[in-house]
């Protein structure tokens, strides 16, 4: 008998997400984006009287579903009236799907048949649902057409039918969905909405400063293990379905886990949200946009996001070592005995900045943390991390930010990073991190370093006197700790001229010590 492998995959979650700055908005999006793979998918099963086992499944996570199925009846209920209900609860989200017929056992050719159909759906450009003429009101915002008028908190303003059903899915009641939030909670801590942020208020309420941090971390080489899945695989035992099954849900476990880890060490006091002080907060000083698969993105609290990070990427691989034990077990697949790897991407900005900005930054700099991790070791790449402080009005693309924000002087760079884990050929950002601790102590030379990276981009000899004359005033013990004596190291040639690259640590330390709460740290340093 014939059977058929579907196939459906979500696109535009992140615009879908960050079409508002306002963070119910955020959370409420977010929250619908989770429950497309899970609770609304199986609602619309039952609706229409649909049964799927659990066997069935290969991927469900992430807005992307494969199974297969011997009923032609439940594949074309399916492919009919699931779009339907897709925009029905998330306008402006787009599913694509794919079907595949084929006999005996599933195969790596099937898989890869099915992921060429999706790609062609993808690059087909839909018909809007909510379209409108000219003469209709718009939101005013979004520039949709209104479905009702209640956007704003005092006076009455035409809302779209998007906005409407993401604040309600972000609403801060009890009735209100607050799964994302609840599964980056440590089991261990009892789940309170009272705790979880819905303005971006909340999350800096803490902190002396206004700052935010978008994180994005994704697995490393991820299609790469799942050729080597199917290579490995007899595709005639029955074995490739349920390899590809359980790897995506270890996949998805381990994320999800290592996300829990990074929040019980980073954002956690006693059980509840911690304060710069270290003291109880009144909310989590974080929200989770996207977990799932092998995706993070997370708005965190800008002094704790290097920390948060860090504790996210070391946990994945520990978390992806014990969950893909079974795997290897099984299957006789040790290719990842010790643990698949990821890299992270953090744009720093200010709450009053767009998001949609800051996410596509995270996202490049992740990029950009990969590109340096696979050129030390493509078929392993060690997990990495890049950072930015977002200063300027308006992002292009990171190499103008580069070329107008990181390069004082030619063949000079402040382009330290990207930054990884004890590895020779990546700064370590354990030894970053403990540079960052010395420039926050009382007596450092802040100011003295502050003023020597801005005459780099007047007169390179001044700025080495202005150095030098910093050296002699302060401790040797600062010049040891934060390496005054060598603020330059050889990162290679440029790409025009045949000349080495020179690049300083100095401009990283002093971004990041300049987003934490110095004088707080002071004053907590001289109790202890």
């Amino acid at each position: 008998m014939s059977q058929y492998l579907y196939g459906a995959a979500v696109q535009g979650i992140q615009s879908f997400i960050f079409e508002s700055n306002q963070l119910k908005e955020i959370v409420g999006a977010s929250e619908i984006v989770e429950k497309i793979c899970g609770e609304s998918f199986t609602e619309f099963l039952k609706e229409h009287g649909l049964i799927l086992r659990k066997q069935d499944y290969i991927v469900k996570a992430a807005g992307n579903i494969r199974f297969t199925s011997e009923d032609k009846e439940l594949i074309e209920t399916m492919v009919k009236y699931w779009p339907k209900m897709v925009e029905s609860i998330a306008p402006g989200l787009i599913l694509s799907q794919a079907v595949l017929t084929f006999n005996g056992p599933i195969a790596k050719t099937h898989m890869d048949e099915l992921e060429r159909m999706l790609k062609v759906q993808r690059n087909k450009s839909p018909i809007p649902v909510d379209l409108a003429s000219m003469a209709v009101v718009r939101s005013r915002r979004t520039g949709k057409a209104a479905a009702d008028w209640k956007d704003g908190k005092k006076t009455k303003k035409p809302r779209d039918r998007a906005s409407r059903l993401k604040q309600e899915a972000g609403n801060d009641n009890k009735e209100a969905p607050q799964s994302l939030m609840e599964k980056c909670i440590p089991p261990t801590v009892t789940k309170e909405i009272k705790y979880y942020p819905f303005n971006i208020e909340d999350i800096t309420a803490s902190y002396s400063s206004s700052w935010l941090a978008v994180i994005h971390a994704d697995g490393n080489s991820l299609g790469k293990i799942i050729l080597e899945i199917s290579d490995k695989l007899s595709s005639n035992d029955g074995n490739l379905k349920k390899a590809y099954s359980k790897f995506s849900r270890a996949l998805d476990t381990a994320t999800i886990n290592a996300t829990q880890k990074a929040v019980n060490m980073v954002c956690l006091k006693e059980g509840a949200p911690r304060n710069i002080k270290g003291e109880k907060a009144k909310k989590y000083p974080f929200r989770p946009v996207i977990v799932g698969g092998d995706d993070l993105t997370v708005i965190i609290r800008a002094d704790l996001a290097l920390d948060f990070t860090i504790e996210f990427l070391q946990a994945f691989r520990e978390e992806t070592k014990e969950q893909l034990t079974d795997l290897i077990i099984d299957f006789k697949i040790d290719d990842f005995k010790d643990g698949l790897t990821a890299c992270a991407g953090i744009a720093y900005m200010k709450s009053s900045y767009p998001f949609h900005f800051a996410v596509h930054l995270a996202e490049v700099l992740c990029a950009d943390a990969k590109k340096a991790s696979k050129k030390i070791n493509g078929d392993t790449p060690p997990s990495s991390l890049s950072f930015h402080k977002i200063q300027d009005s308006f992002i292009d693309d990171y190499t103008g930010i580069i070329n107008r924000e990181l390069t004082p002087q030619k063949d000079l760079s402040f382009k330290f990073g990207p930054y990884g884990f004890e590895l020779e050929g990546l700064p370590s950002v354990n030894k970053f991190k403990g540079q960052i601790a010395t420039m926050l102590t009382e007596d450092a030379p802040r100011s003295g370093i502050r003023n020597w990276l801005s005459l780099l981009h007047k007169d390179t000899n001044e700025a080495n006197l202005w150095l030098q004359r910093v050296q002699e005033i302060m401790s040797p013990d600062y010049t040891k700790k934060l390496a005054l004596d060598a603020p330059w190291q050889q990162c290679g040639q440029s790409h025009k001229e045949k000349q080495r690259l020179m690049k300083t640590h100095l401009y990283d330390v002093m971004t990041l010590a300049s987003l934490m709460d110095i004088k707080t740290i002071l004053t907590e340093g001289k109790k202890e």
